[in-house]
């Protein structure tokens, strides 16, 4: 918990800042979830492993002595290099197209020189789930597998039983086909596993997002109830919890004197208080605009009366430096303990009405909440 002497920094020169800041970071970790970054992470993996393959076939027509196919495996491996940097530049449309291109160019050049039962065909397949996976529109993605679909067609009638230009023995040929159907079907799974990797973090993020509140980090409303949800369902284990309502005295005040900003980096500074004030196992809400609830699992109405006066203290002993000035901040809270049977808005009406109290008795105070039955 903080100090009581703890002071505030000196909004008037830092809140701006420190917002853009915070702002900063939020949308950094969104851009992260994003389709575009996730297509750049999945397809930089992509091209990092076709460079490795083209390399290795590179050595590999050396040895049999197929010097077009050495010298095309030498370009692909010069244009995914290429792609790498133009990936790491955020040219995403460019790189795309040129992978495109090289595997369709190189699909055509090895099963001109090869032969169709070389299999080099098979690295077509490859294109539809990278184009899907990219940033390309539907729209795109639809017609260039259309257009590749109709293309594999017309490639299959002209080189199925076309004579190869360089031909192979038929041991090498089959070999070169299965090689190549288990490099296509493992850069297929692979491709795969990337993508719902980051399906399945953006689904993550995105339900952490929806159960947080967007600048504070507590918890939202939503996330609370589906918790005290499943903390109704386990009362008969554990049935105490009481709930602290607490609210910034004078926030209003603070936000037309002082300016947005430096309203926001005192909800983060609150935020900061009533988490250091709590246990572990306490949720800590923001409720709305300056209102933030507290749910203490196990403790009785004196347990959390005492946390809401280690917070109350803690605020207290705190300051709002503006205009060379120290400006004191306070909080009130309603405390209430959660009766037999009583769900948990009866709950937090009580604790309500105890805050409402609490703010007509003079503000910066502890409530406790009178038992349901004495409630008019």
């Amino acid at each position: 918990m903080r100090d009581k002497t703890t002071v505030w920094r000196d909004f008037g020169s830092t809140a701006v800042a420190g917002r853009s800041a915070a702002t900063g970071a939020r949308h950094e970790s969104t851009l992260l979830f994003s389709t575009t970054a996730g297509f750049r992470a999945v397809f930089l993996r992509l091209v990092y492993m076709s460079l490795g393959i083209h390399a290795g076939l590179f050595a590999l027509f050396v040895v049999l002595d197929v010097t077009v196919l050495v010298y095309a495996n030498g370009i692909s491996v010069l244009l995914y290099g290429l792609c790498i940097g133009l990936m790491h530049r955020a040219f995403d449309h460019a790189t795309l197209l040129i992978a495109c291109g090289e595997v369709i160019t190189h699909s055509l050049v090895a099963t001109l020189l090869l032969g169709w039962s070389s299999g080099f065909h098979y690295y077509l397949l490859i294109l539809p789930p990278l184009l899907f996976l990219s940033n390309l529109s539907m729209r795109h993605c639809l017609l260039s597998v259309i257009a590749l679909a109709l293309g594999y067609v017309q490639f299959n009638v002209v080189f199925e039983h076309a004579a190869a230009l360089n031909p192979l023995s038929t041991p090498v040929l089959s070999a070169f086909r299965y090689i190549n159907m288990c490099i296509v079907i493992a850069t297929i799974g692979v491709l795969s596993y990337m993508y719902r990797a980051n399906v399945t973090a953006v689904v993550v993020r995105l339900r952490e997002l929806a159960a947080t509140d967007p600048l504070t980090g507590l918890t939202n409303r939503r996330e609370f109830f589906r918790r005290t949800g499943i903390q109704t369902a386990e009362s008969r284990k554990n049935p105490l919890y009481s709930l602290v309502l607490a609210d910034i005295d004078n926030f209003k005040r603070v936000n037309d004197t002082y300016g947005h900003e430096v309203g926001d980096r005192l909800l983060l500074d609150v935020c900061d208080v009533l988490r250091a004030s709590s246990r572990d196992i306490d949720l800590v809400t923001r409720w709305g605009g300056e209102e933030f609830l507290l749910m203490l699992p196990g403790a009785d109405m004196v347990m959390a009366a005492r946390v809401a006066e280690r917070a109350r203290w803690a605020v207290l002993g705190a300051r709002i430096r503006a205009h060379e000035t120290d400006h004191a901040i306070t909080m009130t809270f309603g405390v209430a303990e959660r009766q037999a049977d009583e769900d948990v808005e009866l709950c937090i009406a009580r604790a309500d009405e105890a805050l409402r109290i609490g703010k007509r008795n003079g503000k910066d105070r502890v409530e406790l909440a009178r038992p349901a039955s004495t409630q008019t």
